[in-house]
């Protein structure tokens, strides 16, 4: 399986409700999400689902891939800010085994990074996947567990992204 790990775009500092959860995406962000559709639209296999964190920003970063992709987008709390990694990859594997060919998740740090550096390096690999916003990983998941998969992997940015 294709799997694309993706940290949300740049989003402002603050909301207007003053809630984390509601911070939306600054014009860098929405750059980045369009970058992040661009070149996953153009990705192969495709993806044929997009599964995002709750947050509005992760959401303004996901709408764009899944309508670049023609995908269903749904959102899942194992994705919310600090859930932590084990729901992702149970989420992961169930999706392995239902043999999606390819899967797209947008998400927050550190939970993003956290994922991707076990995935493509194993529980105690060491290795650091570190995600800038607007930042996607693309890595294949070679077994039914993702931990240390390894596989090819590639990273896709766009290139003045902070």
């Amino acid at each position: 399986m294709r799997l694309y790990i993706c940290r949300h775009g740049k989003a402002h500092p603050d909301s207007a409700s003053g809630r984390d959860f509601d911070r939306e995406l600054m014009s860098r962000g929405v750059q980045q999400a369009e970058y992040l559709a661009k070149e996953l639209g153009n990705a192969t296999p495709r993806a044929p689902l997009v599964i995002a964190s709750p947050y509005t920003r992760t959401r303004q970063t996901a709408e764009p891939i899944a309508a670049a992709l023609e995908a269903d987008l749904c959102s899942d709390e194992r994705f919310a800010c600090d859930a932590g990694i084990h729901g992702m990859l149970s989420l992961i594997q169930h999706q392995y085994q239902r043999h999606m060919p390819a899967l797209v998740l947008v998400g927050h740090n550190p939970d993003i990074s956290d994922l991707a550096g076990v995935i493509v390096h194993g529980p105690l690999g060491g290795g650091v996947v570190s995600f800038k916003t607007g930042m996607c990983l693309a890595c294949t998941i070679n077994s039914p567990d993702p931990v240390g998969s390894g596989g090819e992997a590639t990273v896709l940015r766009l290139e003045e992204a902070d």
